[in-house]
């Protein structure tokens, strides 16, 4: 998360190198789908 606010936050995909760091292999990398601008996340529903 980059800049966040009470009802906002902006957020930056993984790059593919910090992808592999964190044990995905490239099969897994490019059948992830990507965050795309005006796509809701929630992060802490209840």
């Amino acid at each position: 998360m980059k800049k966040q606010n009470k009802n906002y936050s902006i957020i930056q995909n993984y790059t593919p190198t910090e992808l592999r760091e964190l044990g995905y292999d490239n099969s897994d990398i490019e059948s992830m789908k990507k965050v795309s601008l005006y796509d809701e996340i929630i992060a802490n529903p209840k």
